[in-house]
């Protein structure tokens, strides 16, 4: 059976300069030791996917500035680097400035972009969740409609990406703010072809988790620029007390996904700094 190896990056908030600092984090200098230290793995992966809120800061929604800056050290990525939109990106800056990996549109309006890509015998579907400048995000009918259509013509194994968590996480203020809307719709579309759904991998938590629901496992990849926490008793946004630069290395071998969540060496940059 074909095999295959993934890189999962997201939530790199890139600002307009390289100084740019927020909650204490200076994210363009962690993205530039998040990016050595993937040149440095043994291996080069067959695609690189980032989820979402590549650029952006607190006070500017993102502009080609931001991804100008960003761009030298995404384009020194190995491998084709495939990008989403998240709350704070701006797609046409996104995909006019940042070259992406070879992939065929599904879905597109002047703000929304879907698509599929297939390699190594495996098909990858980007789903559009993000709503400019909202927390919450939504995945519209049409997707859904498109999605089970590709799914019921395909008969690959699927990986499925977006920008948001898509269920409940436990934690009051990420499932009062930062959740998928009517995210049980996209579940319950996946669960119907749980034979051949990989995995779903989403972004915007700032946070590396894992869940199965209905047959169905939900990944996602710690932000690079800062943690937030998921505790039960948090009814605002509360940074983990030690944060880390990582990222993931999913493999799959043989129908079976492995998820090895990477902290690059020292990154960690305690909450009592900021």
């Amino acid at each position: 059976m074909d095999s295959l190896t993934f890189i999962h990056i997201s939530d790199t908030h890139i600002g307009e300069q390289p100084g740019y600092t927020h909650r204490g984090f200076q994210p363009y200098e962690r993205l530039k030791r998040l990016v050595a230290d993937i040149q440095r793995l043994p291996c080069i992966p067959d695609f690189i996917v980032h989820t979402g809120d590549v650029c952006g800061d607190k006070d500017h929604h993102a502009t080609p500035k931001h991804y100008e800056l960003a761009k030298p050290l995404l384009e020194s990525l190995p491998g084709p680097v495939y990008y989403l939109v998240g709350n704070h990106d701006c797609k046409e800056s996104l995909y006019s400035t940042l070259q992406s990996g070879p992939y065929s549109t599904i879905y597109e309006t002047e703000t929304e972009l879907a698509y599929e890509f297939n390699i190594r015998g495996f098909s990858c579907i980007s789903l559009h969740s993000s709503i400019t400048s909202e927390r919450a995000g939504k995945v519209c009918v049409q997707q859904l409609e498109i999605l089970e259509q590709y799914l019921l013509s395909c008969s690959n194994q699927c990986c499925i990406f977006l920008h948001h968590p898509p269920i409940s996480l436990g934690s009051p203020w990420m499932d009062q703010h930062m959740l998928l809307a009517d995210g049980i719709k996209l579940c319950s579309l996946l669960e119907r072809f749980r034979d051949r759904i990989l995995g779903v991998f989403f972004g915007h938590i700032h946070q590396g988790i894992h869940f199965s629901r209905g047959g169905i496992s939900y990944f996602s990849s710690p932000g690079t620029i800062f943690q937030f926490s998921t505790s039960q008793v948090d009814t605002q946004p509360v940074l983990e007390q030690q944060s880390h630069i990582g990222y993931s290395v999913i493999r799959v071998r043989d129908g079976q996904v492995q998820v090895n969540t990477r902290i690059v060496p020292d990154s960690q940059l305690t909450v009592s700094t900021i």
